[in-house]
């Protein structure tokens, strides 16, 4: 399957534009991803995810698209994209698996579309392991 080619569509759920709205209705979502930056609390949410969530006071719809995974759901919801990816790294995902949620297709076919070879590095950078 090859990735379709995007369409200019800065209409939802082609572009969901984060606001300050959005960002209001979204505060669980992102206190929840805030929050799993912290070493102790990832391991709080990975033992037993519905309790953390629950002790959280997310909705049940919020619940229910971060337990499913449902990434797109919870951009729309408020959620910020970044705070999302700490959510999903707690589940051991990562911006691939968003993005082909996101797409519609799987992981995989996103990781496969993204170049991953450097092969010039900015000039006065010797190596990118500094």
């Amino acid at each position: 399957m090859t990735l379709p080619t995007p369409q200019l569509d800065l209409t939802e759920p082609g572009t969901i534009f984060f606001t300050a709205e959005r960002a209001l209705r979204g505060e669980r979502i992102n206190r929840l991803g805030q929050g799993l930056r912290n070493i102790d609390r990832r391991s709080e949410f990975r033992i037993d995810p519905a309790s953390y969530l629950d002790a959280l006071g997310l909705t049940d719809v919020e619940r229910e698209a971060v337990l499913a995974k449902r990434w797109s759901d919870l951009l729309v919801m408020g959620g910020h994209i970044h705070l999302l990816l700490k959510i999903a790294a707690a589940f051991g995902e990562d911006l691939f698996d968003i993005g082909g949620e996101n797409a519609g297709v799987p992981r995989a076919e996103i990781f496969g579309a993204c170049p991953r070879i450097v092969d010039a590095l900015p000039a006065g950078v010797e190596s990118w392991q500094n």
